[in-house]
């Protein structure tokens, strides 16, 4: 008599002990995704889930999970496919190609040096609302994306002291009655921020730094993972905080390169 194998419905893979960090699970497509983990946690954004009888993919971003689009190569035609002597009607339910996107902003300071106190707004002179991560010309109003890379480029390369930046990400361009304009103190209300914001990148995440001299320095962040919605125009906003006391040059340029894709 052979004795039946007992499998967990979901397998949940634990990498810290930390119950904020995102978890990885496994489970069948007939299993329904978890929301809390198994200590009854609220479940992290960028939590994983692997379709073990499928090979599907999603990801959570906190309230919502996505499937992870695969690209798919198919060899042949089935314009033509008959069966038994007739033509037969095929539907593509095939995955959708994923589109991959590579955008950079520019903005230029003031022609001063007034220095940043921790928690100010780092703005292009004069402006009073956000630069967009435009993506108009490939994507649709509302569409759903994951930013994987974030570069961080100044023109101060002989600061001794480097700029933290924090970067946000917003659905509008004007986030917060404190307003946006250079050197303005970033005090969002609880409200501007949960109905605003879309994703961030910390200081603390930020890789590797390289210094060009006194021409530049750069900062970058590969890897990641940040699901965020583009507004009805195809755009998300970018802010950037300060994140401690930093001086600037006068005319000093910001730069950010931001990669990903569409889902």
């Amino acid at each position: 008599m052979k004795k039946g194998l007992n499998i967990l419905a979901i397998i949940e893979v634990v990498s810290s002990g930390t119950v904020l960090l995102p978890r990885n699970y496994m489970g069948l497509s007939t299993d329904a995704k978890p929301t809390t983990d198994s200590n009854g946690h609220a479940l992290s954004a960028e939590s994983t889930f692997t379709v073990i009888d499928t090979g599907a993919k999603y990801i959570f971003d906190g309230a919502v999970w996505w499937p992870i689009s695969q690209q798919v190569t198919v060899t042949g035609s089935l314009a033509n496919e008959r069966v038994n002597g007739a033509d037969i009607s095929v539907t593509n339910t095939l995955p959708t190609k994923v589109v991959a996107f590579e955008k950079y902003i520019e903005i230029t300071r003031a022609a001063n040096t007034t220095a940043y106190a921790q928690g100010q707004i780092v703005n292009g002179n004069g402006l009073t609302t956000l630069s967009a991560l435009d993506l108009s010309a490939v994507a649709v109003a509302g569409q759903v994306i994951q930013i994987t890379s974030v570069s961080f480029y100044s023109s101060n390369g002989g600061a001794t002291t480097k700029l933290d930046p924090i970067v946000l990400f917003f659905k509008v361009n004007n986030p917060a009655a404190s307003g946006v304009a250079d050197g303005t103190a970033f005090t969002p209300t609880y409200t501007e921020l949960t109905t605003n914001m879309a994703a961030s990148v910390n200081p603390d995440e930020w890789g590797s730094l390289v210094v060009y001299g006194t021409n530049a320095y750069k900062f970058m962040l590969t890897e990641i993972s940040r699901i965020a919605t583009l507004d009805a125009n195809g755009k998300l906003y970018v802010g950037i905080v300060a994140n401690n006391a930093y001086t600037p040059t006068s005319g000093e340029k910001f730069g950010y390169t931001f990669k990903g894709y569409l889902l």
